[in-house]
């Protein structure tokens, strides 16, 4: 339908009564009869006309209908992909072992969207004027569309297959993503040189190769989609090409440093390399440094560095830019904004304009998203430590403690509209520079000349902090002597999250750990695990059951400079599950997941400021 647009309809259209006619227009433009055109109306012009008045008898209205009478939109997206792979490897010698392949690999898009409508078409079907007692459309008045059909919304059942047939109108996209992969390595035992470390059993392995990959990306619309000119889409979808291709070279190699010596049962370590050549995002070297000690059999110690870098993919880069759905507030909207007549004007908003700009009933505004041919690579460094503990003296049982420390930097995605805004009225002028306000309304929603550029970005830095654990149990019934019951496996895994910051511009983060909302998007809890026993049973049944907990988040604090104060509380979910495997080819498997049918947390999907259920 035509879902909150702004549009003229023209203030003598026959299908207005009386009284809109004088809430559209100023009272003083009510048609009087022409009496050059007998039957005819005129528009005499007013030196003061009303706010929204356009002249010629016609007003800018915001008309938010959808379509009843026509049904839904119809959104048919299929996708077809292949992949061919060719390889070798062997040994070249004792010593020496090879692996080559070369793969190409292809998506293919095809989506047909049915029964949106033509902005365009909507437009001419609602400048309309009677003609002899006919309404008629103005466009086939002037000869500009003889097509045109009325849409009579201002009349229960005024709207006619006729009318639909007309609006309505199909938008078509085709796409194809590409990869082509060239690879080669070569893999050595050292040792066989005698190369190794004088305390060590095992001599050091290395491992080399090259690779060289390409992306590839063709997306065409339709001038529907290109124009702009699907009501439903909120804005154009332009066709757009581009490619990216790299080349790469990369060293591995393992060292055993000691080896069953007193208090280092093994001490290893592993480094790696890998120079990287785009040919848009420039050169990154990635690199890392691992280290293994077993004093005993028992425990084994483990901490690792890693420097890591991710270019743009060919979507990120190269995805069409259009004006769609963003952001979920605009604090300058409404007849009192929730920022002051300062702030608003940092971004655009006049005067005149400040609380008079109309809210989105729906939540729903306006940002430039898509993809940034200019983005670099995103780097990461990791800083990990743990052990794993392996007790002779409880057979069966493995148990691993690692502590994680992860920074991001130059993150590759959009900063978010509901973040610029925030980060505008906190005085940043780079994000009031994103903010683009509709000329005369000021709006972010009401047209698409208002939004916030919310393009693919080095958005800044991501960085989280915690600790994982599992532990691994088998244990047999014979220990009770009941060794005709089978056995049981417990397994349990689970994240304390001390910090999650996520990037809300440049230079700026927002703590997100045990936090949901506008800035920090999913809840992130401080505590999640699932714990699962399973009775291994003799009569070729596996039956188990799991726990999984949720611990709660609270809201955060970036919700238009306010305070949201809706917790999510803590879950327990409960699964079942059994496998019966009654012959060699064949298995029977069934469960219930969340056995006692626990909801989950409810929340609105707009600001995320309502907690319908928790």
């Amino acid at each position: 339908g035509i879902f909150l647009q702004t549009m003229q309809v023209n203030c003598d259209n026959p299908f207005l009564s009386a009284d809109a006619s004088f809430k559209f227009c100023d009272p003083s433009q009510v048609p009087d009869q022409d009496p050059a055109t007998p039957g005819a109306q005129a528009c005499p012009v007013d030196v003061n006309p009303a706010p929204g008045y356009q002249g010629s008898c016609t007003a800018l209205i915001a008309i938010g209908r959808r379509n009843l009478e026509g049904g839904g939109r119809q959104d048919d997206r299929q996708h077809t992909s292949f992949r061919v792979v060719l390889g070798a490897r062997g040994d070249i010698s004792d010593t020496w072992a090879y692996d080559v392949y070369g793969q190409y690999n292809q998506a293919n898009l095809a989506e047909t969207y049915l029964n949106d409508f033509s902005v365009a078409r909507s437009q001419r079907a609602l400048l309309v004027r009677d003609v002899g007692g006919t309404p008629t459309c103005i466009s086939v008045i002037d000869g500009s569309d003889p097509n045109c059909v009325p849409y009579n919304i201002f009349q229960l059942g005024g709207v006619t297959q006729a009318a639909l047939d007309y609006v309505s109108t199909p938008g078509f996209q085709r796409a194809t993503i590409s990869e082509t992969i060239v690879s080669g390595s070569l893999t050595g035992h050292l040792g066989d040189y005698g190369i190794k470390m004088p305390w060590a059993n095992e001599g050091v392995d290395i491992a080399l190769g090259a690779e060289y990959r390409r992306q590839a990306l063709n997306w065409q619309t339709d001038a529907e989609f290109q124009t702009g000119d699907l009501a439903g889409q909120g804005g154009a979808t332009p066709s757009v090409t581009g490619a990216y291709n790299v080349k790469e070279l990369f060293a591995e190699a393992r060292i055993p440093l000691i080896q069953d010596a007193p208090m280092a049962k093994d001490l290893s370590m592993n480094v790696g390399y890998r120079w990287s050549e785009y040919d848009r995002a420039g050169n990154t070297n990635t690199y890392k440094i691992e280290g293994n000690w077993s004093p005993t059999e028992d425990i084994r110690f483990r901490a690792s560095y890693n420097r890591a870098a991710r270019a743009p993919n060919v979507i990120e880069l190269f995805f069409p830019q259009t004006v769609a759905l963003d952001g979920t507030i605009d604090p300058c909207a409404g007849a009192t904004p929730t920022f002051s007549a300062a702030q608003c004007a940092n971004q655009g908003v006049t005067g005149l304009q400040y609380g008079t700009i109309l809210a989105n009933p729906a939540g729903q505004y306006n940002g430039l998203q898509g993809g940034n041919p200019n983005l670099k690579p995103e780097e990461a460094d990791t800083y990990t430590a743990g052990l794993v503990f392996t007790p002779t003296f409880i057979p069966g049982l493995t148990a691993t403690v690692d502590y994680f420390d992860i920074t991001v930097n130059g993150v590759i995605g959009p900063i978010g509209a509901n973040n610029i805004i925030i980060q505008c009225g906190a005085g940043n002028a780079t994000a009031c520079g994103l903010i683009h306000r509709a000329p005369g309304t000021g709006s972010l929603w009401l047209t698409t000349t208002g939004y916030v550029i919310d393009i693919n970005a080095n958005a800044g830095e991501l960085s989280t902090k915690g600790v994982d654990v599992q532990f691994n149990y088998h244990w047999g019934w014979d220990a009770m002597g009941w060794a005709d019951y089978g056995s049981m496996d417990f397994n349990f895994i689970g994240t304390w999250l001390s910090e999650y910051n996520v990037p809300t511009g440049p230079t700026t983060t927002s703590a997100c750990a045990g936090q949901y909302g506008p800035s920090c998007g999913v809840p992130r809890p401080e505590w999640r695990h699932k714990f699962r026993a399973t009775w291994n049973t003799p009569w070729d049944v596996k039956a188990s059951a799991t726990w999984r907990h949720i611990a709660s988040v609270d809201a955060d604090s970036l919700h238009a400079g306010g305070t949201l104060d809706d917790p999510l509380g803590a879950r327990d979910y409960f699964d079942l599950a059994a496998t019966w495997r009654f012959s060699d080819r064949w298995e029977f498997r069934g469960g219930v997941n969340n056995v006692f049918d626990k909801d989950p947390p409810l929340i609105g999907s707009g600001n995320l400021a309502t907690t319908f259920l928790n």
